[in-house]
Parts: structure tokens; C-alpha cells; sequence
């Protein structure tokens, strides 16, 4: 955590909870505004690199919503139910995980080195437009519930048989903010009332 106080002169204050036995996610940032984390102990990676950018990613979620709050945001109009701005806030913590533990294998900062090896983001990095249109079609077509398990929870991955690779779309579409408008704005612009639809346009663009 010194390293985010270090590096974006920002403190996470709030409570870490660790919990065993429950088997759901290995980690996950509360919904509240200044957000708790809990880490589920037994879904936890193995290896250290993957366990310093897990821990290093949902801090990150902490420190994005503290950064926008302390920049002045309307709480009330974020559709936080919004699985494109699920995607989004999944590639800003990807985004914060390298900053923080740098020069780890690429695949890591993905499946945190349980989810799958090498394999999973050479799948990904020669599949981008098929994933991004299968997500597209997913997300016009299942329900908040199915979309999630499919793309962003550990135990989906059944279209292409790897799990999570709504986090790969969420930082290839940070990483293209992150160019057109800089960081600091990147990390800010869910602020916007209309961003859903910027994100939207974006996963329409199959080139």
C-alpha cells in the first residue's frame, strides 16, 4: 500500500477482511463509495508474483474510486450494475497493477497465475476481435448474471474455455483511453455521465 501512497500520494484507509471457506472469488472490492476489500484465503494464488498483483489490482479498485471522489463526481448517475463499466474498471486496475508490481510475466497480471498459463493471454492477445465480438453479442443478448459468470468470474470461461477475459477487454480499452486522453483523465473519465456510450462505441469498432 505504500507504494500507491508513493506513487498517486493517495492512503487506503478502509478495512481488508480475509475470509476462508466461502470458495466464491479469490478477491473482491466492496460496492461502496470508499470501498473494503476481502480476499478469499483458500482461492488465493500460489506463486507470489500473482499474489502481489492480485492484492496490488483490488487496492487499485480502492484508489480509483477514492481518486474520482476526491476529484468531485455525482455518485448517484455511475450504473454501477453496468458490466461495460465493469470492463472498464477491471482494465484501470490492470492499469494500477503494473504500475505498482512491474515486470512480472504478462499473463499474470490477468489470472494472477491460477486462472492459466502462457497460454491464456497468447489466446487472447491472437483472439482479440473474436473475443470482443463474442462479449458484444453476449452482452446484448444474456442476462447481467449469465454476462458475469461467462466473462468475469473465475469458474466461467466456457465460450472460448478461459475464464475472465473480460479483464483483457477492459485493459485493451483502458490502454486506448489511456493514448487518445492521458492517464490522470483515463482514470477520471467515468466521472462523465455519457462514458457508457463512449465504451460502447468502442466494442463496435472490429478492426
Amino acid at each position: 500500500m505504500h507504494l500507491y501512497e508513493e506513487r498517486f500520494y493517495i492512503s487506503y484507509k478502509q478495512t481488508i477482511h480475509h475470509i476462508v471457506g466461502a470458495y466464491g472469488s479469490n478477491a473482491y472490492t466492496h460496492r461502496q463509495i470508499l470501498p473494503d476489500i476481502t480476499f478469499s484465503l483458500e482461492q488465493l494464488p500460489k506463486n507470489s508474483d500473482g499474489l502481489r498483483v492480485l492484492i496490488a489490482h483490488e487496492i487499485g479498485h480502492a484508489i480509483h474510486n477514492q481518486w474520482t471522489d476526491l476529484e468531485g463526481i455525482d455518485w448517484e448517475q455511475i450504473r454501477w450494475e453496468s458490466l461495460l463499466l465493469g470492463m472498464y474498471r477491471e482494465g484501470v486496475a490492470t492499469h494500477f497493477s503494473r504500475r505498482i508490481v512491474p515486470n512480472v510475466a504478462e499473463e499474470l497480471y490477468y489470472t494472477y497465475g491460477s486462472l492459466g498459463g502462457k497460454e491464456w493471454i497468447l489466446f487472447a492477445q491472437e483472439n482479440q476481435i473474436d473475443i470482443k465480438r463474442a462479449f458484444l453479442k453476449d452482452f446484448n443478448e444474456l442476462s447481467e448474471k449469465q454476462l458475469y459468470r461467462e466473462w468475469y468470474s473465475i469458474n466461467g470461461g466456457e465460450r472460448f474455455g478461459y475464464p475472465r477475459l473480460a479483464y483483457f477487454l477492459g485493459d485493451l480499452f483502458f490502454q486506448h483511453e489511456r493514448k487518445i486522453k492521458g492517464d490522470k483523465t483515463a482514470i477520471l473519465a467515468w466521472r462523465h455521465p455519457n462514458y457508457l456510450s463512449e465504451i460502447h462505441a468502442w466494442m463496435q469498432l472490429l478492426e
